[in-house]
């Protein structure tokens, strides 16, 4: 019998990816992307539900268009916050100026905004899936435990790192 690798592979590798990507990046996209994280996060929670009443047929626009599928809230929700990151930060990025930084100040960024990703994920999911997950990862079950911690210690990492510039 085959043994499924557990949910902290995965989230470890995403954090690899994540960080190696951001590093190609550079410094000022890796902002860009926790701006747009932020942004994405207020947008999904204020707009989740209505999408997914849109997705359910539950709600017309313009009185004509409904969408009737299957699609649970959780979906949604994970759905148009990832989609809302890539928008957002294309747009945010497009203005940008390169200027040199650290390979380590860039992980940090990376890393801290790819555990406020990961612990909006979690937010996002119904209670009972999410103890599923906790229940079968230490990693999960420490980003879900210190959600309020991932929400808030990028925007102080940034300053701290900005004045670690000057």
């Amino acid at each position: 019998m085959e043994k499924i690798p557990s949910v902290d592979v995965f989230i470890g590798l995403f954090f690899l990816i994540g960080c190696a990507y951001t590093v190609l990046l550079r410094r000022e996209k890796a902002v860009a992307t926790l701006a747009a994280t932020y942004i994405s996060l207020v947008v999904t929670n204020s707009f989740g539900q209505t999408i997914f009443e849109f997705f359910n047929g539950n709600k017309v626009v313009a009185n004509q268009i409904w969408i009737r599928s299957n699609a649970s809230l959780t979906t949604v929700m994970i759905v148009t916050f990832l989609i809302g990151i890539v928008f957002i930060s294309g747009a945010i990025s497009a203005h940008i100026h390169r200027a040199e930084s650290s390979a380590i100040e860039i992980v940090v960024i990376s890393a801290l905004n790819i555990a406020l990703i990961i612990s909006a994920v979690f937010s996002f999911m119904a209670p009972d899936m999410r103890t599923a997950y906790v229940a079968g990862s230490k990693i999960a079950q420490i980003i879900v435990q210190n959600n309020l911690i991932w929400i808030v210690l990028p925007p102080v990492g940034l300053i701290a790192l900005g004045f670690a510039r000057k």
